[in-house]
């Protein structure tokens, strides 16, 4: 099957239980956030970037580095479809992230997974207790972070 690997972690993405929306709230009550413990966030976390590490190739951008002037095409190229999906509202990225085919391409849907479940489910994870954290960092830290 030709998305498999997308169905897989879209499919646990959608069994995370969610609190249910307060209509007339703040913005911040009125987000569906995720209801789990700490130690639930990081086996959700470290259960899905197990997956995605193993099935998706490396970004071009993790062989860049902080200080090279040049880039070539493909790393300016995830380096922009980055800054445009972290620039999407919660709605928008939801609706794309379910999207078959797939909307976002092999680099960047990764960092799409992440920024659903920090951004927008708010899962209460610290990193430092995670066993991907480090490897999700050095595969896209340098994509989220550059300017």
């Amino acid at each position: 099957m030709q998305f498999a690997k997308h169905l897989y972690v879209l499919q646990k993405l959608s069994t995370i239980p969610r609190k249910d929306p307060v209509p007339n709230a703040p913005w911040y009550a009125s987000k569906r956030a995720a209801i789990m413990t700490d130690d639930e966030a990081i086996v959700v976390w470290d259960h899905l970037f197990e997956y995605i590490h193993a099935n998706w190739d490396v970004p071009s951008t993790m062989a860049m580095t902080w200080w090279a002037q040049r880039k070539s095409d493909e790393q300016k190229v995830e380096l922009y479809d980055c800054r445009k999906m972290l620039e999407m509202g919660p709605e928008d990225l939801e609706t794309r992230l379910e999207s078959l085919p797939p909307y976002f391409t092999e680099s960047i849907f990764p960092v799409a997974v992440a920024r659903y479940l920090l951004r927008d489910l708010w899962i209460p994870l610290n990193h430092r207790k995670t066993v991907t954290f480090k490897e999700f960092h050095n595969r896209y830290g340098s994509m989220i972070l550059s300017d």
